[in-house]
């Protein structure tokens, strides 16, 4: 800046700029990580070499280890190892790997806070789901979901949706799941499901549904319910064209 004096000489002066504040980086999230190091990276990819991923499962970070539990090429040994991991989130993610082993899904059912994950899994036995459905999910202990909490009900009801929509759930349950209803229907608006037909949806959908039970799903006040048992591979064709030609 220039600034013209009464002698006509120009005298310079330096122009005061605020200086912004020191602003410290937000941490970037877990997803990106590996976007930004190349250790995360190969804890997530598929193509590391299984001899890798065993060696980074001992990693002291969280993030690393975090990757190889989710990681669908990770050895069944290095899961199970995982599934004992000292973070919850780790053993969690080793629920929700569709490479984990049958056992291991069996016993992180049972332990608090991994119900949900072990329960969408199609890899996850079905004693297994037949044990969350009867001691998790109360459904054949319909007077002890009074006794719970709230927060107890909409948990016990997320896992049942989880349960009912996995292909592994056996045929008895779904019956099952279709006899009992929903104590409290408003906990399901979250997922953008009707009021009492969420496990309806999810059993309507599941390709293990018995076809006596998707004719009588056809016939649902749902039109969403229709249009899955519709959907459903099965359904029998016959069933289907004769549906298709009254609709």
């Amino acid at each position: 800046m220039v600034i013209e004096l009464p002698s006509g000489r120009p005298r310079q002066t330096n122009q005061y700029t605020p200086r912004r504040p020191a602003v410290a980086a937000a941490p970037a999230p877990l997803e990106y990580a590996s976007l930004l190091d190349p250790v995360c990276d190969s804890a997530s990819a598929v193509d590391t070499p299984p001899a890798v991923l065993k060696r980074l499962a001992r990693s002291r970070r969280f993030e690393v280890r975090f990757g190889v539990a989710r990681n669908p090429s990770t050895p069944p040994e290095v899961l199970i190892r995982l599934s004992r991991d000292r973070d919850g989130r780790i053993c969690q993610q080793v629920a929700f790997n569709q490479c984990c082993p049958p056992h291991v899904l069996r016993d992180l059912s049972r332990r608090p806070g991994m119900d949900v994950a072990v329960a969408g899994n199609p890899s996850c036995p079905p004693d297994a789901l037949v044990w969350m459905a009867r001691h998790a999910v109360k459904w054949f202990h319909q007077d002890a979901i009074s006794e719970l909490d709230q927060a107890y009900k909409d948990t016990d009801k997320h896992i049942a949706c989880r349960i009912v929509r996995n292909p592994a759930c056996p045929p008895e349950v779904l019956v099952q799941a279709l006899q009992v209803p929903d104590p409290d229907e408003s906990a399901y608006a979250w997922i953008g499901l009707e009021p009492g037909k969420s496990v309806k949806v999810g059993v309507a959908s599941n390709p293990s549904c018995p076809p006596d039970v998707l004719v009588g799903l056809l016939q649902d006040g749902s039109s969403t319910v229709r249009r899955l048992a519709a959907a459903n591979p099965s359904l029998p064709r016959a069933v289907l064209a004769l549906w298709q030609l009254a609709h």
